[in-house]
């Protein structure tokens, strides 16, 4: 046994001891590194994560409608919910699938008696689609969905190693709306192999509205396949003149399920308030039981709020109609004002049209948001177009911005000529301006294909010791919409030591055919460029010339 005058002698070791094994400790807890985090099977939301929703701009892309304060909300609130807004509790409400009064009011609004509360589950909007993609749906399953489209409509299926076939519509001549065919549709439905059929109509971002005959026949494709139908509702109620909505996919089918709410037609998307309706109990409570794992119940003083906002429906939708109309009536003014750097297909419902992508000082959401898995051969031209929304009461003013700007700055970085004696002018602001002009798809006249082009002047950097030594350049040249061209430029600088092969520069320019002019025996139409400036491969150029674009017969 050690005497107590070695305990205390060995204390201080045993403290230096102990001090060494925390700061050991400590610096090996330093040096570890968690593990990676594993890559979600969800893609990032590119709409929900645009830069322009947070960077202060003002936004003509909006998906709501005008919102409604909560103070405007309740002047429309009657006695008996005036009074439950009043004696509101802020804890669990009662039904994890929303309260049975509340689902009532919901169950209400379609024109069968086959729906009733039993057959609504309440939730977000957004969740509603997770949940039903969840329920109906297992992995190797095949969908069909209508694209472009909000994307979580289809990605939900795609994490879940389901194959999704893109149902696209078809475009009519600049300003005619779009139309998704339902013959394309069957086409693409397997079978036995298809489970589920989703569309979104009143389509966003396009504003496409089948007739009723056309949502018939999509009805009866997916009875014929034994699919489920699952139809994003969210602007039904916002038809455009006559139209009428469609039916609601559970009053149309007993495979039919209707996602709706109340952030769109009636401007309260703050409540995050919405619905999935279906004939089917097995769908309901499948929906159920996926909600008990996301937000288990709806907030209760959105229920209250969300009741008034049913009750004052038909009100409400008068409002955001007036609104909206004004809003299209000044869309439209702005594209025939600008018939050089815009087109549109007007949209035959909703708060959105598809436009011509545009440089501007506004938010524009570009269209390939909604497209993302576009190909070439998809015939998609979504890559060129932003959504352009005029449901919002300064849809005028923002207009008024934007058609400022096409006049100053033309589109995407082009300078329109407001008058046929302007001298054409390209202006890139940087190399971003000049890769959305590249996506574009381009045309070239019909029996008709460039050949030659032949620059008359080039003019390196100044400040480039080599500006005077240009030993090659080559351009190739094809047509696009209103007279557009879009080119290529390789470029060799001879500095009197070596030869520098530039990256290939991308232009644009404006080319005015002259029909009457031929510059050869062989019957060539002769273009004429304006100036344009590009940056690209570290060189900026200006060009200029002509280019010859011959018949092919």
């Amino acid at each position: 046994m050690l005497s107590r005058s070695h305990r205390r002698s060995t204390a201080p070791q045993r403290l230096l001891a102990l001090a060494h094994c925390s700061n050991s400790r400590a610096r090996c807890l330093a040096s570890l590194t968690p593990r990676p985090l594993p890559e979600l099977a969800l893609r990032p939301f590119e709409v929900e994560r645009y830069p322009g929703w947070t960077d202060g701009s003002a936004s003509l892309s909006s998906s709501e409608t005008e919102p409604l304060s909560l103070a405007e909300l309740l002047l429309h609130a009657d006695a008996d919910l005036a009074e439950r807004w009043r004696a509101l509790s802020l804890g669990y409400p009662s039904h994890n699938e929303g309260s049975p009064w509340l689902r009532r009011e919901i169950a209400s609004k379609y024109s069968t008696e086959s729906i009733d509360e039993r057959h609504v589950n309440v939730c977000a909007p957004a969740e509603a689609i997770y949940l039903a993609s969840r329920a109906l749906l297992a992995a190797d399953d095949h969908v069909v969905a209508t694209v472009p489209l909000y994307q979580s409509l289809s990605e939900v299926a795609r994490s879940m190693r389901c194959e999704v076939s893109a149902w696209r519509p078809s475009a009519g001549p600049p300003g005619a709306p779009y139309r998704f065919d339902p013959a394309d549709l069957a086409a693409l439905i397997r079978p036995g192999r298809t489970k589920l059929v989703v569309c979104n109509f009143p389509h966003n971002p396009t504003g496409a509205l089948p007739t009723a005959a056309e949502f018939a026949r999509v009805v009866a494709a997916c009875e014929a396949a034994g699919c489920y139908l699952l139809v994003d509702e969210m602007y039904r109620g916002l038809e455009h003149g006559s139209r009428e909505p469609l039916p609601a996919a559970c009053e149309a089918s007993a495979i039919g399920v209707s996602l709706s709410g109340l952030s769109k037609t009636v401007g309260l998307p703050g409540l995050r308030l919405g619905w999935l309706a279906s004939r089917s109990p097995a769908v309901i409570q499948r929906v159920a039981q996926l909600k008990d794992y996301t937000t288990i119940c709806p907030p209760a003083p959105s229920e209250v709020l969300g009741a008034v906002a049913l009750r004052a429906q038909p009100a409400l939708l008068e409002r955001s109609r007036a609104i909206a109309a004004e809003g299209l009536a000044a869309a439209r003014a702005t594209v025939a004002k600008h018939p050089a750097a815009l087109e549109w297909s007007e949209p035959a419902a909703g708060t959105f049209a598809f436009a011509l992508r545009s440089r501007a000082g506004l938010m524009l959401m570009p269209g390939a948001l909604f497209d993302l898995d576009a190909t070439a051969a998809d015939g998609s031209d979504a890559a060129r177009r932003v959504r352009l929304t005029y449901g919002r009461a300064d849809t005028a003013t923002l207009l008024e911005r934007w058609s400022e700007d096409i006049r100053r700055h033309g589109v995407a970085g082009r300078k329109i000529p407001e008058a046929e004696h302007e001298e054409p002018l390209v202006t890139f602001e940087d190399a971003g301006d000049v890769l959305g002009m590249v996506e574009a798809p381009l045309l070239v006249p019909d029996g008709f294909k460039v050949v030659a082009a032949s620059p008359t002047e080039e003019q390196l950097d100044p400040t480039n010791p080599a500006s005077d030594a240009l030993i090659e350049q080559r351009i190739m040249v094809r047509f696009e919409h209103y007279g557009w061209c879009v080119g290529t430029v390789t470029a060799k600088v001879n500095d009197g030591r070596r030869t520098i092969e530039r990256d290939r520069v991308n232009f644009v320019a404006k080319f005015d055919v002259d029909n009457g002019a031929a510059t050869d025996s062989r019957s060539s139409r002769r273009c004429r460029t304006g100036w344009g400036r590009a940056v690209g491969g570290g060189l900026p150029w200006r060009l200029g010339g002509w280019a010859v674009a011959r018949s092919e017969s």
